[in-house]
C-alpha cells in the first residue's frame, strides 16, 4: 500500500475500480444533500405560514378579549385566555 500524503500519491495508488465507486458516491451524496436542501426550503415555508397563522390568532384571541360589552373582558377565564400561553408557547419554539 502506498504511503498516505498528498492527494496526488493517494489517488495514483486508488485502482480505478475504486475511484469510479468513490466519485458514485459522491455523486450519491451531492443528491441527497440538494434533497435535503429542498426539503428544508419547503420546511422553512411550512414554519413561516405557522408562525404567521399563530400571530393572526393572537391577534383575534387579543381582539376578542377587548370587546365593548363583554362583562368578562381582561378576565382569566374564557378561551381567549385559557389559549394565550400555548399559543406563545407553540409561537416561541417554532421560532426558535
Amino acid at each position: 500500500m502506498a504511503p498516505r500524503g498528498a492527494a496526488g500519491q493517494q489517488a495514483s495508488a486508488c485502482s480505478p475500480n475504486l475511484l469510479t465507486r468513490l466519485e458514485a458516491a459522491l455523486v450519491r451524496l451531492q443528491s441527497q444533500l440538494a434533497q435535503r436542501d429542498r426539503e428544508l426550503a419547503r420546511l422553512r415555508a411550512v414554519e413561516a405560514v405557522a408562525i404567521e397563522t399563530l400571530r393572526d390568532l393572537d391577534a383575534m384571541i387579543d381582539a376578542e378579549s377587548r370587546q365593548p360589552g363583554d362583562t368578562n373582558a381582561g378576565a382569566p377565564c374564557g378561551i381567549a385566555d385559557a389559549t394565550r400561553p400555548a399559543a406563545g408557547t407553540a409561537r416561541r419554539k417554532l421560532q426558535s
